[in-house]
């Protein structure tokens, strides 16, 4: 008689994080998806239970996860990868999960081209798919195929072959996509994707490539849409690097309608850490870099901005952005004095250009825990 072992529990590294709210009547469940290993492990956020676990692909360890919507918010598609390996959920799926239904996606994995870095899900249309931003700078639109469970994916024009290290996508409309591309030579690059699902059609175009660091790019983060001093709305990018820093960049030259950018004619560029050169629209990636600061006694792998669950509608929305590093420390940053015009909150610099200054507001250690009522935020 033959008996076999079956899994049954497995602890390891977590790789990856992502919160969802599933939608349960009139009520909202909030759940927390983990990455352990091979597998995804589902908590129920209210009970810090443990409430499901499977395993998603047959060896490759689970480098990330994203879910359809604002915060994780509503019933659509929820992506995970690792490696060059991804899948692709939905909501029926982690419902068949959580009942125990289904132990094992391993059937669905499929296998990209390239390793892969970043995944947004479109928010706008279930049938938009998602974007993974490869290794090499490329863009892969992946499709849920109507009716069946295949998938199509299509490698979209790239106007870079940019070794990175970091990535963060932005959809901007259901047709444009803003990519932040951190480099290992210390680059960052924002490049511009348009694309059209009926005919098939695409555009690339490199809209700024930002230099000063100097080290390679570890975490890269462009945020939501925020309403600046001069009431405007805007985007900010957040990056940090080998060298310690932490660097905010103002998007807001890219257009005076962020939702849908420019594509503008790329100028050569020399490339090598710290250097200044002009950008695709001649402008001095000096000038764009509002703030630095270095807080970390090591390597920083990542940053994210907190942004107000729901900002008040008429005053500038206030600018706080995590940082995590190599030393186990959690920082919190603060803007001060964040204008489009001069004030009393600036210096100047060697070259006579205005900068503000990031403010340390908390530090938490690998012993500390930061819950979201209590970090008065939500972090996106």
């Amino acid at each position: 008689m033959l008996t076999f072992l079956q899994h049954a529990y497995t602890l390891n590294p977590i790789t990856a994080l992502a919160y969802y709210c599933q939608a349960e009547g009139t009520e909202q469940n909030e759940l927390l998806l983990v990455g352990e290993g091979a597998f995804l492990k589902i908590y129920e956020v209210k009970s810090s239970k443990l409430i499901a676990q499977c395993r998603v692909f047959n060896s490759q360890t689970v480098h990330g996860i994203a879910a359809q919507g604002n915060d994780g918010s509503g019933d659509g598609l929820l992506t995970i990868w690792g490696g060059r390996s991804f899948t692709v959920l939905d909501d029926v799926d982690l419902k068949n999960i959580i009942s125990s239904k289904v132990r094992s996606l391993v059937s669905n994995e499929k296998v990209a081209p390239d390793w892969l870095l970043a995944c947004a899900i479109s928010p706008f249309n279930a049938s938009g798919g998602c974007i993974f931003i490869t290794a090499h700078s490329v863009a892969l639109h992946v499709l849920p195929l109507d009716g069946s469970k295949q998938l199509s994916m299509r490698r979209l024009s790239s106007p870079s072959r940019s070794i990175l290290y970091s990535a963060n996508i932005v959809w901007t409309s259901e047709s444009s996509i803003m990519v932040a591309a951190g480099t290992v030579f210390g680059e960052i690059e924002i490049i511009a994707l348009k694309m059209s699902i009926a005919d098939s059609t695409e555009s690339s175009e490199i809209l700024f490539t930002f230099t000063g660091h100097e080290g390679s790019i570890f975490g890269v983060q462009i945020s939501p849409e925020i309403k600046g001093p001069d009431g405007q709305l805007t985007r900010l990018l957040a990056s940090c690097s080998d060298d310690r820093t932490i660097r905010l960049w103002d998007l807001s030259l890219l257009n005076s309608n962020p939702a849908d950018p420019p594509l503008t004619k790329r100028l050569l560029k020399d490339t090598g850490f710290g250097g200044v050169v002009p950008d695709s629209q001649g402008i001095l990636s000096e000038r764009l870099c509002i703030a630095t600061a270095m807080g970390h006694a090591s390597r920083i792998w990542h940053v994210k901005f907190i942004t107000p669950r729901k900002p008040e509608s008429e005053k500038e929305t206030p600018v706080n952005v995590l940082s995590f590093g190599e030393d186990s420390a959690v920082q919190q940053w603060a803007l001060d004095g964040w204008s489009k015009g001069s004030n009393d909150n600036a210096t100047q610099d060697g070259l006579g250009l205005e900068k503000l200054t990031l403010k340390p507001k908390a530090t938490l250690r690998a012993e500390e825990r930061c819950v979201g009522k209590e970090c008065g935020s939500s972090v996106d």
